[in-house]
């Protein structure tokens, strides 16, 4: 069963669509994430791999591109600003490049969202979830910049309620990947713990995106 999301999987025949035609493809994304090689693999043509616009700077001026033209496009969860950014530098460089809308509008919502939901909280923030996705990472650095304490865990087991600060309540962001089991443990666990300290306590759980 093929299981890609339908947003990386338009990315995918976008690239194997300019491969057909002999296009080289400039790929902007981190050379780790999963959606890089997913991606990759639909390309049969030279693929130059841009992750940010200093390497789109070192990179670009020198390569000899195809004169089919080139084609660009982004992994689904690139920054749309940094994006746009290579995109304006590369369309000063190479002449016959057309650059492909392949960023998630989601994604960004989802970010939006979650700036929505920190912007001025005076509380400690916990943000339930898988630390080695890039989601819960991009949630975590979002929250850093406008909160003080912030703690990225994959269960309530992870963290030491005693280092809790000092505020008065606790906001809780759960991706939506956590399982229910985890959501209630981590509720509860919580509740208990905001009763005795007299503080109050916010779960809200991420859609789907």
């Amino acid at each position: 069963m093929d299981n890609a999301c339908p947003r990386v999987k338009f990315v995918q025949r976008i690239v194997s669509d300019a491969s057909k035609k002999r296009m080289d493809v400039i790929l902007v994304g981190d050379k780790n994430h999963s959606q890089t090689n997913e991606i990759i693999g639909w390309i049969k043509t030279r693929v130059i791999l841009i992750q940010n616009i200093e390497s789109a700077m070192s990179i670009i001026p020198i390569t000899a591109f195809s004169k089919k033209g080139v084609c660009m496009a982004s992994t689904t969860e690139y920054s749309q600003e940094k994006y746009d950014e290579i995109a304006k530098y590369c369309h000063n460089v190479i002449p016959n490049l057309t650059v492909k809308d392949t960023i998630c509008k989601e994604k960004e919502n989802r970010e939006n969202k979650i700036r929505q939901i920190i912007i001025n909280c005076k509380a400690d923030i916990i943000i339930l979830g898988d630390p080695e996705s890039i989601n819960n990472m991009k949630s975590y650095k979002i929250a850093m910049k406008y909160c003080q304490h912030v703690f990225l865990i994959k269960s309530i087991g992870m963290l030491d309620t005693s280092i809790l600060h000092d505020v008065g309540h606790v906001f809780v962001i759960v991706n939506h990947s956590v399982s229910e089991d985890v959501i209630k443990e981590t509720f509860n666990i919580l509740q208990s713990y905001c009763d005795k300290m007299k503080k109050e306590f916010v779960i809200e759980k991420l859609p789907h995106l």
